[in-house]
């Protein structure tokens, strides 16, 4: 990721252009092939002595840029875990023989280095030695000129999405693979998201809530956010429209997949399945009266209402579809019990994060809807095995 004074922008009329590089510039690849044969050096050197060196050397602000994301492709190596107590026992042992010497520096140096088997020299390299700039560059993940540019690119637009309200991610013509794909990893990054079809224009839509738009968003918000812009970028043919608000001036930007994101670089990140999906899946390979995968299709309730489940649960010749709703998802869950109420659906397991009844208008509705009672069940930050069991088998 770029911070946000590395991306550049340029506004008019309402409307912020990302100023992206091009991967056939010569002077842009001399300046990426600089920096990447820089790079491809410093493995075993500090990292510290390589930010400076980066400080001395990189002057234009696209080169900085450049010179960060090559810089977070680092891969640093641990610091010792014992150096934290072997700090406070050379403190200690420094302040007690400072006053034993009396002033006396060659006694003191003396009595510490036998203390410590090693010179003051070697003591002052270690002191601090656990401070990422002190720490050493283990390996360096390398690339070519041009994906260095395309992941400058790509990183910028997902700086910028950072600061969306709201982003409208319109496919047009999807295949049902495509429109599976996109709302499978909308779930997987739990993001807010309400997807339309407009048959008559061939059209899929979704308008996904920004980081902006949610109410108690974190960073983590915006990291899913950008994940799956990723993912957007390695679709065949898109359009995005966000609302943002840019240096505190609300503006709009317009992407698509000719904008010159790089795709082909976005597309080596691959398809998503988060680690607590991955861990209820393996979990029930272990109990042959279930059968769990990660959804995969639509449910239409009608009136262009649709639902993508996370998971799909056979049990017992009966098959669940387990909807999960985490604490961002306040003003879908409403929606969501009206319509499951409505058409009194008994293949959809409801599970609520119990973050969301905080809101006691929600709360409200959660504990006095008598479909919630019998489709329903609560879980904290992710719902476990066990849970999901129990909701499938208690509801047969």
């Amino acid at each position: 990721m770029l911070t946000k004074e590395l991306v550049q922008v340029t506004t008019r009329n309402g409307r912020l252009f990302p100023k992206f590089m091009k991967n056939s510039d010569p002077q842009i690849l001399a300046e990426a092939k600089g920096l990447c044969d820089f790079f491809n050096r410093v493995p075993g050197r500090r990292f510290g002595e390589v930010e400076e060196e980066l400080k001395s050397s990189v002057g234009s602000g696209r080169k900085k840029s450049l010179a960060k994301l090559l810089l977070d492709r680092c891969d640093i190596a641990e610091s010792d875990p014992e150096i934290l107590d072997w700090r406070w026992s050379v403190f200690a042992a420094a302040e007690g023989l400072r006053e034993q010497c009396n002033g006396d520096f060659q006694m003191f140096a003396q009595r510490m280095q036998e203390t410590f088997k090693g010179s003051l020299g070697e003591m002052r390299e270690k002191l601090f030695s656990d401070l990422p700039s002190a720490r050493f560059i283990k390996s360096f993940e390398s690339m070519t000129s041009r994906d260095l540019i395309d992941l400058y690119n790509l990183s910028m637009v997902k700086t910028i999405l950072c600061f969306a309200k709201n982003v409208t991610l319109e496919v047009k013509n999807p295949s049902v693979a495509v429109k599976r794909a996109v709302m499978q990893q909308l779930r997987f990054y739990r993001l807010v998201g309400e997807p339309s079809v407009d048959a008559s224009k061939g059209l899929f839509s979704v308008v996904i809530s920004g980081p902006l738009d949610v109410f108690g968003a974190t960073g983590g918000y915006s990291h899913r956010m950008t994940s799956f812009f990723s993912f957007i970028a390695t679709l065949q043919e898109w359009n995005l429209e966000a609302d943002l608000k840019w240096k505190n001036k609300p503006l709009k930007m317009s992407l698509d997949h000719k904008s010159g994101v790089g795709a082909g670089l976005a597309k080596s990140t691959g398809a998503f399945i988060p680690p607590e999906f991955k861990h209820v899946i393996e979990a029930f390979k272990n109990d042959d009266r279930f059968v769990v995968s990660a959804g995969e299709n639509f449910i239409d309730f009608g009136g262009e209402e649709y639902c993508f489940p996370d998971f799909v649960v056979k049990h017992d010749g009966k098959t669940f579809f387990v909807e999960l709703f985490h604490g961002s998802h306040q003003g879908q869950l409403e929606r969501r019990l009206k319509i499951l109420t409505r058409e009194a659906r008994r293949d959809v397991l409801l599970g609520v994060e119990r973050s969301l009844l905080k809101d006691k208008k929600l709360k409200e509705l959660v504990e006095t809807s008598e479909w919630f009672k019998n489709s329903g069940f609560l879980f904290s930050q992710f719902p476990t095995p066990g849970a999901i069991k129990k909701a499938v088998v208690s509801h047969d």
